[in-house]
């Protein structure tokens, strides 16, 4: 449904304005520190009959400038529940090999794993969609059996999502856990437009340069962040959609893991098939790199999926 140049302003000065820094020191007292939890560990058992998953292979290469794989394992149960593995590189490889998996590497059972589902969503509603601390975490590793052996990936970005049809007058401002194909469209460039047109500056959403700005490139945490529909491709012959998440580049000095997958191509009765991983190579890429591709809302497409070569 297209937007009135009316509630379109309306829209941009609710998210531009009351989510922004005016709010930031409500979101740092409920969020709080981090957390520092011991590392587990998900054996993928690709027979569950309790979830499904499929397995999407990226490479970074074109958007990043760097020839590393990445992988996307999507498990989903009950229907519209679906657990994104986002598998990084680190070092020479994303994965290193063991011969045994023990019980002191505390590993999660599938139980386990829907109840920390469960816990992260209950969080998010009790504060209104302000904390979504537990809903992108790095303290579970994925687990594959591999004949005798186990490998277990390196580097492991976990986000927790749920699957929504639902009509709606205004882009979505559910927040950023919900993909809704139904939300109606705002990209990345119309946003930003409208950010200039109104404030003089990009969103917070955007990292720019130190140069450019005059000032650091890190800006103030938003209060709710949020996930827009964009638009849509085909691959293979199948629709998937494109969405781009709003959020803050929240920490100076180390990783902004907690935006996870910022921009992704999610295909129904898949998943999460493609994506932008801007805070992981925030430190080794020019900003001007991160803000190209964020404005043009470049990412990786599959090259792979379930093991099946994507045709281009």
């Amino acid at each position: 449904m297209p937007l009135t140049m009316k509630s379109y302003k309306l829209l941009l000065l609710f998210l531009l304005f009351n989510i922004s820094g005016e709010m930031s020191f409500a979101f740092n007292k409920l969020q709080g520190p981090p957390v520092e939890n011991p590392i587990k560990y998900f054996l993928i058992d690709q027979n569950s009959p309790d979830y499904k998953t499929n397995r999407i292979t990226l490479n970074a290469q074109e958007l990043y400038q760097k020839n590393e794989p990445i992988e996307l394992i999507n498990l989903q149960f009950d229907k519209n529940s679906l657990i994104l593995f986002s598998v990084l590189p680190e070092g020479s490889s994303s994965w290193e090999e063991i011969d045994k998996l023990t019980t002191e590497k505390q590993v999660l059972g599938f139980t386990a794993l829907k109840e920390l589902f469960k816990s992260a969503f209950d969080v998010y509603r009790t504060s209104n969609g302000l904390n979504d601390g537990h809903l992108k975490r790095d303290d579970i590793r994925l687990v594959f059996k591999v004949g005798n052996k186990y490998q277990i990936s390196r580097f492991c970005i976990t986000e927790f999502f749920q699957i929504i049809q639902q009509p709606m007058i205004f882009p979505n401002q559910m927040g950023n856990p919900f993909i809704n194909i139904e939300s109606p469209m705002l990209n990345v460039k119309q946003f930003e437009d409208k950010s200039i047109s109104l404030f003089k500056t990009l969103s917070p959403n955007a990292i720019k340069s130190a140069e450019a700005t005059g000032t650091s490139p890190l800006l103030a945490p938003m209060a709710k962040p949020l996930l827009f529909r964009s638009g849509s491709v085909q691959i293979n012959g199948k629709e998937a959609y494109k969405f781009w998440q709003y959020a803050g580049w929240n920490v100076a000095d180390g990783s902004n893991f907690r935006r996870g997958i910022d921009r992704f191509l999610f295909m129904p009765g898949i998943g999460i098939i493609g994506g932008s991983f801007d805070f992981y190579f925030q430190h080794r890429v020019s900003n001007e790199l991160l803000l190209k591709n964020y404005l043009s809302e470049q990412l990786m497409f599959p090259l792979s999926i379930n093991g099946k070569p994507i045709n281009q």
